[in-house]
């Protein structure tokens, strides 16, 4: 509220709302041990993380069944490359090599499903053996491509989740004071 006096003359009550953006830091999460807190805090509040590609070489050379993990909520997946053992084959780019080159790729999705908090928002995420790449705001696309050219088995390769940044208040009534980080993701 406001009113101004000069001498005798007064003028009428203002008002207006001034609304105060808090101060905003970077908070840095990695992964502990087989998994990915931030992911894991994040997939428990309804966050979602799913695969929403996978495809690998037809008729390839090597026993068993093929597939990727469903999700990488947990901060890592698994993700099965096939391999062509003749040259020609059908493969998605068969090519040069002792068996062609068998091209694997999956796709997973960050942080879909519902969105951070007011405030918050997701600046980056390390995915190794995966290219990030931007979705729309605060959703984030793994994409892991693999070529086996060679023509040789491989066991299932694995893409995991490292350095995750999110941006949020420097000072907050915090669920968790050592992991603020947290107010970005949990349900109100």
């Amino acid at each position: 509220m406001l009113q101004v006096k000069i001498d005798s003359l007064t003028s009428n009550v203002g008002t207006d709302t001034i609304f105060l953006e808090p101060v905003l830091k970077e908070y840095h999460v990695s992964a502990q041990g087989s998994g990915h807190p931030l992911i894991q805090y994040a997939a428990g509040q309804g966050f979602q993380f799913p695969r929403t590609f996978y495809e690998t070489c037809k008729g390839g050379s090597c026993a068993g069944t093929f597939q990727a993990d469903g999700s990488i909520a947990t901060g890592s997946a698994s993700v099965g490359c096939q391999s062509l053992s003749t040259g020609g084959g059908t493969g998605l780019a068969p090519g040069p090599g002792s068996g062609g080159t068998c091209v694997t790729k999956a796709d997973y999705l960050l942080f879909v499903g519902r969105s951070p908090n007011q405030f918050w928002r997701i600046k980056s995420v390390a995915v190794s053996g995966a290219d990030v790449v931007i979705d729309s705001r605060n959703r984030l696309r793994a994409k892991f491509t693999f070529e086996n050219k060679d023509g040789s088995c491989l066991p299932p390769k694995s893409i995991s989740v490292g350095d995750v940044v999110v941006e949020g208040p420097e000072a907050d009534r915090f669920i968790d004071a050592a992991n603020p980080w947290k107010n970005a993701f949990v349900q109100q």
